[in-house]
């Protein structure tokens, strides 16, 4: 192989390290994202819970606070189970650019 064929097929790797990096950046800002709204549904769910602990309502009105309460403690379940989808296509996003990473300097190194 000549050196121009190695920087060429080094230009390659990092063009696709370069696509890597991009497909980590939009879950991370994904994860962001859902524990933003994570951290909202947490603060509603506590609000509804302590009113619902000092009988601030009525008995016909306690239950329906607490199905809201409820269905806002499973969609945080939902949110959290998407967050951990998240991070595992980071993880396996990192493993495929530290992969590509060493065949760059592989390739860096037999051009010298």
């Amino acid at each position: 192989m000549t050196k121009t064929e190695i920087y060429s097929q080094g230009v390659a790797y990092l063009l696709k390290l370069e696509d890597c990096n991009r497909g980590i950046k939009e879950p991370i800002a994904e994860i962001g994202n859902k524990l933003y709204a994570c951290k909202n549904l947490l603060e509603e769910v506590k609000s509804h819970s302590n009113l619902i602990m000092v009988d601030k309502y009525a008995v016909d009105v306690r239950k329906k606070e607490y199905e809201c309460a409820k269905w806002k403690a499973v969609a945080m379940k939902e949110l959290c189970n998407s967050i951990m989808c998240h991070t595992y296509q980071i993880s396996k996003l990192g493993m495929t650019a530290e992969f590509k990473r060493k065949q760059i300097t592989e390739a860096a190194s037999a051009a010298i």
